[in-house]
């Protein structure tokens, strides 16, 4: 799957047309019709236009990784998750059970 197959993807899963899309990120129809056809680089503007629409990672656009629901946000999120020692990792996930806890027994 290429850069343009992927945002038709996720244009097309959010029921915009490239139109919409073009309106949005501040393009013309155009543009966005060459991305997804794959005769025009898309530019780093669009992208992160586009990402901040659709909510979906850069990873997942340019290289196919990645999940591609996970917003810009999360991903760093998961980044600095991922840089934690065994330790702190652990004593976030006793926080968060502990938060889930308490938000499961309010209801």
């Amino acid at each position: 799957m290429t850069i343009g197959d992927r945002i038709k993807k996720i244009r097309e899963k959010n029921n915009y047309t490239q139109n919409d899309l073009a309106n949005i990120i501040g393009k013309k129809q155009g543009v966005i019709s060459a991305i997804e056809k794959n005769k025009s680089n898309i530019t780093i503007d669009a992208l992160i236009a586009i990402c901040n629409e659709y909510k979906v990672s850069a990873d997942w656009i340019l290289f196919g990784d990645s999940t591609m629901n996970i917003s810009i946000e999360d991903n760093e999120f998961i980044k600095r998750y991922n840089n934690l020692t065994e330790r702190e990792k652990g004593r976030i996930d006793q926080l968060l059970d502990e938060i889930e806890n308490k938000i499961n027994t309010q209801r």
